[in-house]
Order: C-alpha cells, then structure tokens, then sequence
C-alpha cells in the first residue's frame, strides 16, 4: 500500500504539459484528468473521514494504537494528518453553509488544499484562493511568506510600543514616589605627586631597618651564642625585623591606595563628560537613557559617601618617625 500512496501523490502532485500533443489529443487527456481528478478527490475526502473517525474513536488510548494501526496499513504519518486536516476543513466548510466555497476547495490541487487545510493556514490566503487570486501551490506560499512577514513586523512594531508605555508607567510610577534632584558634580583630579614625600619617608624607613638588620646580624656573627651580648642582639635583632615588615607591608599597601587613587581619577575624567556633553536631549527622549543615568547618579552618590566615611577621622592615617 506504501507504493500506491506515494504513487497517487505523485500523480496529483505535478501538471502535463499539454503542449506536447495536438488539440484533439490535449482535449480527450484534460478530460480523462478531470474524472481521474474527481476521483481522487472522492478517495481523499473518503480516506480522511475514515482515519478522522478512527482518531476520534482512539483518542483516549494513550499507548499509540492509532499510529500503530496505520503504519501496519502503509500510511505515512505525514499524509495520515493531511488527510485529516483536508476532511475536518471540508467539515468546517459545510458546517458554515459555505457550499461555494466547499466547491472550489475541491476543485484545487491536492498540494493546495493540503495548504489550505492546515490548522496554521492563514485565511487571507485561503480568501485569495476563493477569490481566485491564486491558482498555484507557489502562489499560495509566496503570499503566505509576504503576510507573516508583515505579522512579525507589526507583532515587532508592537512589542517595542509595549516597551515604551512600560518605561513610561515606571518612570511614571518613580517620580511620583520619589523627586529627584540632578546635582551637577565637578569632577578635579587630585595630584598624586604631592604624595610623594610620604612614600620617600617609607622607602628611608625601610631601608634604615635593613641596614640596621645587617649590622646587627654582623655583630651576631662576631659574639659567642652563649654570651649575654648575643642574646641582647638577638632579641633586637627580632625586633627590627619586626618593625622592617610591618614597613614593607605599609610600602606595599600604600602604593596599592595610590594606584586604586589614580584608577578612580581615570574613570572620573572618562564620566565627566557626561557633565559637559550636550546629552539633555536624548535623556528628555529616551526613558531607557534617562533611568540609567539616574542609576548611574545614585550608584555614584553611594560610592562617594562611602569613601567619605574613611575619612571622617582627624585626618591622619599614620605618622612614621625615622630614628636614624
């Protein structure tokens, strides 16, 4: 059954070229055609009314009888459906009284009514068939590209108006709950050789440590282990090194500072442009913008607080006395 299926489709899948024969000739085969054509038409409708009711009456068992029953008949499940659809449209069809209409559905390619009777079919293009605007299976699908080309644009045109009134009930929403106040904020980068000297101080500390360290340990080496001088330099000994650390430690924290310092004042000067940018415009037109730089506004604010609060003490951080 397999072979006379997909034989049956070819055969009313393609058109003869009637231009290969004589007129007498042409004339006796487009009437052989049309009763061929009817009666595949007939077999079609019969054949999905058949397998629809054999659907509906199985639709409860769940254990995949209905597929298993047509396949063991040689029916494609792809064509199994087409020949459901076609019949359940043909259903519609009568139930509206749409008797014209039924009419020129039979009357079409099977490529066509398999188009046409499909659950994502879009009417505008089965309307054009019953216009008959088209003839044609490649027809059909050009218009039916061109017309959900148009539906996504609009559903597009759509999303992006739906966007919009969103911001806008938010912005709405947000400025009713809080005003908010645009501060501008001149941004003067501070000038990091200024701190140099207290860097200078660390390095002379450091390195009269070490050198302190090596006399010492000179000394050390000169003394007898057991001796009372030995121990005293040794216990100095640990307590430069001691001291030598906690300078190295406040070395290497210190030029980390500066060098978090000078990354902030580069980003500074990067944002400060937003200051003197002429940008009042696309924030008054664009709600996306405008929500962003307030983010931006309050981020920054919180940051500068922050920082604020490390400095809220008598202003120094630590005194380093060399003792030299």
């Amino acid at each position: 059954m397999n072979e006379i299926n997909n034989r049956t489709e070819e055969i009313f899948s393609s058109k003869f070229d009637y231009s290969i024969v004589d007129d007498s000739t042409a004339s006796y085969l487009s009437e052989k055609e049309y009763i061929l054509t009817g009666i595949h038409h007939r077999y079609s409708n019969e054949v999905g009314k058949v397998l629809y009711e054999a659907q509906q009456e199985l639709s409860d068992n769940h254990q995949g009888v209905f597929e298993k029953w047509y396949t063991a008949l040689g029916f494609y499940k792809t064509n199994v459906y087409k020949y459901i659809n076609s019949y359940k449209y043909t259903l519609e069809l009568e139930s509206r009284s749409e008797s014209e209409q039924l009419e020129i559905f039979n009357q079409q390619p099977k490529s066509i009514r398999d188009e046409m009777s499909k659950p994502s079919a879009i009417p505008e293009v089965n309307q054009a068939v019953f216009d008959g605007d088209i003839t044609t299976h490649k027809e059909y699908k050009e218009l039916e590209k061109r017309l959900k080309e148009r539906d996504e644009e609009l559903a597009k045109k759509d999303l992006i108006i739906e966007k919009q009134q969103q911001m806008t009930e938010i912005l709405r929403k947000k400025n009713e709950q809080k005003e908010i106040e645009y501060v501008e904020i001149k941004v003067e980068p501070d000038d990091y050789f200024d701190n140099k000297a207290s860097l200078e101080n660390l390095g002379k500390r450091n390195d009269f440590l070490e050198k302190q360290i090596s006399e010492m340990q000179s000394q050390m080496d000169e003394v007898n282990q057991n001796s009372e001088k030995y121990k005293q330099l040794s216990q100095a000994l640990q307590q430069a090194q001691g001291r030598l650390d906690e300078t190295q430690k406040m070395i290497g924290n210190y030029k980390n500072l500066m060098d978090l310092i000078r990354g902030g004042d580069e980003y500074l000067s990067r944002v400060s442009s937003l200051v003197y940018s002429d940008l009042s415009e696309i924030v008054k037109s664009d709600g996306v913008a405008k929500r962003e730089l307030d983010n931006l506004i309050y981020n920054t604010q919180r940051f500068v607080d922050d920082l604020r609060a490390l400095t809220n003490g008598d202003g120094i951080i630590e005194g380093v006395v060399i003792d030299e």
